[in-house]
C-alpha cells in the first residue's frame, strides 16, 4: 500500500540583489567611512539606527541623519567609498556594546581617507597605534563624531577622542547652532578647503580644542568656534564655557608625511532635509569636496575658479529589493550642481538611452524600454550634465526575477489582534498602519509568557514572519515561540527562536497554512519593553517546491489530526474530489485535491502504443530540482517511474527496454512544479500493441 510519509524540506527563497556600482577608473581614491554597529548608534540614550550617518542612506524625509547625498558628491570627484561598521555585542545595560572596526588586523594603506563619522566603540591601543602609523606613512583621517558618541553614553565623544589626544586635540560636547562666515570665523581663509565658500553652517555643534603640544604634531585651527561651548571634561555633561581661541569648527594637523581634520558637526552633509541643516545648504557641498580633496592630497583639486562636476544617484531603488519581471518600473533620479545649474540627465538601460530629461524633477515613467522588463540583471545608468558640459555617471544593476519567486505580504486590512497584556484595539493598530513611528508595545517589561495573536479571518498560507522595531531598536523580543490555529483554541508550535535586532525576521521551517497564528515573548528584560512598530507576514513565492507535510497541511489543516478521515480526505489512496486522482497523485502533479477541475492528466502527444508507432511524446508534470534519468526521477519525495506492459497483467509491468528521452525545453510552471515531455521508445521484443503507466511510488 503507497502512503505519504512526512517529508521535512526548507523552502529557500531566493533573494534578489542590488548593488550599486560606481563609476571607478583606476585612477580613483578609495575612502573608509567607520560608524556604529546596529543597535549602538544612538544620541544620549543610544539605541537609534538612523542616526549612525550612514553613506548608503539617500532618504530626505524630515530631521534624515543620512550621508546619502555626501556619497554623491564624493563619487563626483571620483572616489571610492567603503563603509564599514562597528560590530555590536550583547552586553552591558541597557544597550548594546560596540566592537571596534580591527583596525591593526586591515591593510590601512589602501585608504586615501579614513572618517570616523557616527562611531562609538572604544579602540585598543594597538589600533589606535596602527592608525597612528598609516597617518604617519601619508594617510589621512577625518573625525565628524557628533555629541555623546562614545560607548560610555554619557555625553562625551569617548571613541574619537581615543585617537584626537595623541594629536593633542579635544572633541567636545553638543551645544549650539550656527553658520561659519568668511568675513567672521575664517582664521586661514586661503586655505584650499575654503576655495569657493563662503560660509557652512552645523547644527548641535560639537567644536575642536586644541588642549595640548605633542612632539611631531603641527595643528592649525582654520575656521574658529563662537558662543559657549561644553568642555569634554567628564562622561557626563561637561562645563559651558565661552569658546576661546584655541577652539576651532574645522582643525588641521599633520603628522609624518600625513595629515587628519576634525570637522565640527556631522549635520553639514545630511541628506536634503536633514536634522538641523545638510548638505544642501550654503557652500557646505563645496565645503565638503575641498575638506575630502585636501585630505586625499590632491593638489590641484579647486581654485576658487575650477567647475564642480555634478551628482547623480537613484533615490528609490533599494539595495536588495527585487524587481519582479513582467511589470513596469518608474525610475527617479537625482541630479545637482554645486556651482551652477544641472543641463540635463539622460537615462540609460542597458547601455540603451531611454530618454533625456532636462527638467527636474528627472523622471521616467511609461517609457517603452522600462516596461516589461524580462528576468535577468540589467544595468541602469545616469549621465548628468552641468551648464559647463561637466559630466558625472551613476550606475546600479538590478536583478529583475519572475514573479513567481518573489514573496508576497498577507493583505492586513482584516486583520484582528488580542494580546495578553496592553490588550488595546487602538494600539494593535499601530502594527499595522504603515507608520514606523508609532507602535504596538506591551507597556511593561518583558517576561516570558506575553503573547500577541492575530485572526487573519481565514486560513492564510505563509513562511515568514517579520517584526520592526527601528524607531526603538531594543524593544525586540528576547525570546520567541510562533504557534499556529485553525480554530483558534488548538495551537500547534511552529518554531522557537530569539530577536537580537530591531528587525526579527522568523523564517519558519517551511510554509504552513493557519487561519490564527500567535507570538508568545518567552525571555525577560529588566528595563525594556516588547514593542512592535510593524508586522508583515508573507506568502511564500508562487514557485516554492513544498513538502508533502506542508502540502497536506496547506489543503486539509485540521484534518490531519483526525485518523477516521485518513481513508477518505487526505490518505495516499483517498480521493476527496472525486475526480479520479488519489492524494499521492495529486501531490506528485501538484493538482489541488479539493478541487476535481484543477487536474490535467499526463497528456499522450502523437499516435496510440496500439499502432505500434515509436517516438510517441508524452508530457507531465513533475516537482522541479529532481534527479534521476529521464523517466525515472525522483523529485521532492516523489519517483516518477515510466513503465512498460504489454498486457496489462500485474506481474508484466517493466522499465527493461523501454526507451526514454526528454525532448524539447522544460517548462517551469511557476508553482513548484515544471512540465516535461518525453519520447518513448516501446521494446522491440514487444507485439504490436502494449500500455504505458506511471508508477508514482514516495520515499
Amino acid at each position: 500500500m503507497l502512503r505519504i510519509q512526512p517529508l521535512l524540506s526548507k523552502i529557500l527563497p531566493l533573494i534578489a540583489v542590488l548593488s550599486t556600482l560606481t563609476n571607478v577608473t583606476q585612477a580613483s581614491q578609495k575612502l573608509l567611512f567607520i560608524r556604529g554597529g546596529s543597535g549602538t548608534v544612538g544620541f544620549f540614550e543610544g539605541g537609534a539606527d538612523e542616526q549612525g550617518a550612514d553613506i548608503n542612506n539617500y532618504a530626505t524625509n524630515g530631521g534624515n541623519h543620512g550621508w546619502g547625498e555626501l556619497h554623491a558628491a564624493l563619487i563626483a570627484e571620483d572616489f571610492e567609498l567603503e563603509q564599514m561598521s562597528e560590530d555590536p555585542v550583547v552586553s552591558g545595560s541597557p544597550y548594546k556594546v560596540p566592537t571596534p572596526v580591527a583596525l591593526d588586523a586591515i591593510d590601512l594603506s589602501q585608504y586615501a581617507v579614513i572618517v570616523f563619522g557616527s562611531n562609538n566603540a572604544e579602540y585598543t591601543t594597538a589600533q589606535v597605534d596602527a592608525f597612528m602609523s598609516y597617518i604617519q606613512n601619508g594617510g589621512a583621517g577625518l573625525f565628524i563624531s557628533d555629541a555623546n558618541f562614545g560607548q560610555f553614553w554619557g555625553d562625551a565623544p569617548s571613541s574619537d577622542q581615543l585617537f584626537l589626544s595623541r594629536f593633542g586635540l579635544t572633541m567636545n560636547q553638543d551645544q549650539g547652532t550656527y553658520s561659519i562666515r568668511r568675513n567672521d570665523e575664517f582664521i586661514v581663509p586661503t586655505h584650499p578647503i575654503l576655495n569657493g565658500v563662503n560660509s557652512f553652517d552645523g547644527e548641535g555643534v560639537s567644536p575642536i580644542s586644541k588642549t595640548s603640544t605633542i612632539s611631531g604634531i603641527s595643528s592649525t585651527i582654520i575656521t574658529s568656534a563662537r558662543n559657549s561651548i561644553r568642555r569634554n571634561t567628564n562622561t557626563d555633561q561637561g562645563t559651558s564655557e565661552a569658546a576661546t581661541a584655541s577652539d576651532g569648527t574645522l582643525v588641521i594637523a599633520t603628522y609624518g608625511s600625513g595629515r587628519i581634520a576634525g570637522h565640527f558637526d556631522r549635520n553639514t552633509f545630511f541628506n536634503q532635509n536633514g536634522a538641523g541643516t545638510n548638505i544642501n545648504r550654503f557652500e557646505n557641498e563645496k565645503y565638503a569636496r575641498n575638506l575630502f580633496n585636501w585630505l586625499a592630497g590632491n593638489p590641484d583639486f579647486i581654485d576658487g575658479s575650477d567647475n564642480y562636476a555634478p551628482r547623480v544617484h537613484f533615490p528609490s531603488i533599494v539595495d536588495g529589493t527585487p524587481l519582479p519581471g513582467g511589470s513596469d518600473i518608474d525610475v527617479e533620479v537625482i541630479a545637482k550642481d554645486p556651482d551652477g545649474t544641472v543641463g540635463y540627465v539622460d537615462l540609460f538601460l542597458d547601455n540603451e538611452l531611454v530618454s533625456r530629461d532636462s527638467t527636474s524633477p528627472y523622471t521616467w515613467t511609461n517609457e517603452t524600454k522600462l516596461q516589461a522588463l524580462t528576468p535577468g540583471t540589467r544595468i541602469l545608468k545616469a549621465v548628468v550634465a552641468d551648464d559647463d558640459g561637466a559630466t558625472t555617471e551613476s550606475l546600479i544593476e538590478i536583478y529583475v526575477i519572475d514573479s513567481s519567486q518573489v514573496e508576497t505580504p498577507l493583505n492586513r486590512s482584516a486583520w484582528a489582534f488580542s494580546s495578553s497584556v496592553n490588550n488595546n484595539a487602538t494600539d494593535h493598530a499601530f502594527a499595522t498602519d504603515g507608520n514606523q513611528s508609532t507602535r504596538w508595545t506591551t507597556k511593561q517589561t518583558q517576561r516570558a509568557g506575553q503573547t500577541l495573536t492575530i485572526d487573519f479571518t481565514q486560513r492564510e498560507f505563509f513562511h515568514r514572519i517579520l517584526l520592526e522595531t527601528d524607531d526603538n531598536p531594543e524593544d525586540y523580543p528576547r525570546g520567541y515561540v510562533v504557534r499556529g490555529s485553525d480554530d483558534g483554541l488548538n495551537y500547534t508550535d511552529l518554531i522557537v527562536g530569539f530577536g537580537n535586532d530591531a528587525t526579527t525576521s522568523i523564517q519558519l521551517n517551511e510554509p504552513v497554512t493557519y487561519r490564527y497564528v500567535q507570538i508568545e515573548q518567552t525571555g525577560s528584560s529588566s528595563n525594556r519593553w516588547w514593542s512592535i512598530h510593524e508586522i508583515n507576514i508573507y506568502h511564500p513565492p508562487a514557485d516554492s517546491v513544498l513538502s508533502s507535510t506542508s502540502w497536506l497541511q496547506h489543503y486539509f489543516g485540521g484534518d490531519l489530526n483526525e485518523p477516521a478521515k485518513e481513508a477518505t480526505h487526505w490518505g495516499a489512496t483517498a480521493d476527496f474530489d472525486s475526480d479520479g486522482l488519489t492524494t499521492l497523485e495529486e501531490f506528485a502533479f501538484n493538482y489541488d485535491p479539493l478541487s476535481p477541475t484543477s487536474m490535467s492528466l499526463p497528456t499522450l502527444v502523437g499516435q496510440t502504443m496500439e499502432s505500434n508507432a515509436v517516438g510517441i511524446e508524452i508530457r507531465y508534470r513533475q516537482w522541479k530540482n529532481g534527479s534521476g534519468p529521464a523517466g525515472a526521477i525522483t523529485a521532492n519525495g516523489i519517483n516518477y517511474t515510466v513503465e512498460f506492459s504489454p498486457d496489462l497483467s500485474p506481474l508484466s509491468w517493466t522499465t527493461t527496454g523501454l526507451g526514454v528521452e526528454q525532448i524539447g525545453e522544460i517548462v517551469d510552471n511557476s508553482d513548484g512544479t515544471e512540465t516535461v515531455t518525453l519520447k518513448l521508445t516501446p521494446p522491440t521484443s514487444s507485439p504490436d500493441h502494449g500500455f504505458l503507466r506511471f508508477a508514482l511510488t514516495q520515499n
